[in-house]
């Protein structure tokens, strides 16, 4: 499926900017990715584009702009239908809002705090591990509302594998960081996800972008 090309201003190591790069791929849309202008903040280019100043901005064919992850891959499951974003029955795409709901609430607001303890001169174990009981906690949630079949709800890529992907991404780089138990142990149906999701052309690629922008972050310091 091809398009007028989408305009996405995007970081590579971003989780929120990856899950709309995943459903673009998924999609088969066309896509120009745009880093924002260099600056220490959002640059006056940027802002004149959205007051918001943050990453993912999908900019239309026509000028139009959309912010905000969630809104946009909405977007794009409404524009393109036939892609299969948005499942066709209305529980499954309740089940695949709930999802993404629940990333976004309670499974990456709780991995955030680990940001500032990556050095371990400076870290501090409780917090390290209060964020990992969170994201157990989140985690399980997940596995309640997850498929057990090839993708997280339905037949086909959604919002909610655009979600989980990422999400699942970083979680193995702070299990390794941290050097802590992977929270997804004992969930069984998120781990059977995980191994199948990662073999998908769209998660692939995705996964290599986000590893790639972590590794050329954690060189710039």
């Amino acid at each position: 499926m091809r398009t007028s090309r989408l305009t996405l201003y995007s970081r590579p190591h971003s989780p929120y900017a990856a899950r709309v790069r995943m459903a673009a791929y998924a999609a088969d849309l066309s896509l120009e990715i745009k880093l924002p202008p260099p600056s220490a903040g959002p640059s006056p280019e940027f802002l004149s584009i959205t007051p918001i100043g943050r990453v993912p901005t999908l900019v239309l064919p026509e000028g139009a702009v959309i912010p905000e992850s969630e809104t946009i891959i909405e977007y794009l499951a409404d524009a393109f239908p036939r892609a299969g974003l948005r499942p066709t029955d209305p529980l499954e795409i309740a089940r695949s809002r709930a999802i993404s709901r629940i990333i976004d609430v309670y499974t990456l607001p709780a991995g955030v705090p680990l940001m500032a303890h990556f050095d371990p001169r400076v870290r501090d174990e409780a917090v390290v591990d209060a964020a990992f009981s969170q994201m157990k906690l989140g985690f399980g949630y997940v596995e309640h509302f997850l498929s057990a079949d090839r993708f997280a709800v339905g037949a086909t890529i959604t919002t909610a594998d655009c979600a989980l992907v990422p999400t699942l991404f970083y979680l193995g780089a702070f299990c390794q960081v941290f050097q802590r138990r992977d929270p997804t142990v004992g969930l069984p149906k998120l781990s059977a996800y995980w191994s199948r999701i990662q073999l998908h052309p769209a998660a692939r690629r995705v996964i290599e972008e986000l590893r790639d922008g972590l590794a050329q972050e954690q060189a710039r310091g």
